[in-house]
């Protein structure tokens, strides 16, 4: 029922949530929170259906991924993440793109680029060890993160705290 279980490991949504805010996924984990689907999450299984594309899920020892889509493109694999809405910043949908890519490369090999479909606009990215490392670190700081009593700190902006979910049982609030 949750999705946070750390004997699992993580999912690329959490680290999405992370990179959002550090404080969302330790709050789920720890009041076993879990927002409700919003219409942005429900538009999205429905594109997904609609259109005929087929979710691929890989399990890793880092945690678990459902793929959007994966691309063959003759010399390597492309990972693909859509998302219905348009958003001002896509860095927390690369950081989930990167993360599915850790958690499936074993199980999906000769991924070479993660494309972020979102609201129309796509993103295409050549895969770096640069960037790999980063969102690993970030993976290792969320799993830390989620084994501590204490909430992490946060440098968010509080203009986002206003419409999150969560401010409700957040302890910066």
């Amino acid at each position: 029922m949750f999705a946070i279980c750390l004997s699992n490991g993580l999912t690329p949504s959490i680290v999405k949530q992370y990179v959002y805010c550090p404080v969302i996924p330790w709050i789920m984990n720890t009041y076993n929170a879990l927002e409700p689907p919003t219409d942005s999450m429900r538009m999205g299984k429905e594109v997904i259906n609609v259109e005929g594309r087929g979710c691929i899920k890989a399990v890793s020892k880092l945690g678990s991924a459902v793929i959007d889509e994966v691309v063959d493109e003759g010399r390597g694999k492309r990972i693909v993440e859509h998302k219905a809405y348009r958003s001002r910043s896509i860095h927390r949908y690369v950081a989930q793109a990167l993360a599915q890519y850790i958690i499936a490369r074993e199980k999906i090999r000769g991924v070479r680029r993660v494309t972020i479909s979102c609201g129309g606009r796509d993103v295409t990215l050549l895969i770096t060890q640069d960037q790999v490392s980063e969102v690993m670190q970030l993976m290792n700081r969320l799993m830390n993160a989620l084994a501590s009593e204490k909430p992490p700190p946060t440098v968010v902006s509080k203009r986002k705290c206003y419409s999150c979910w969560y401010s409700r049982l957040c302890p910066y609030m």
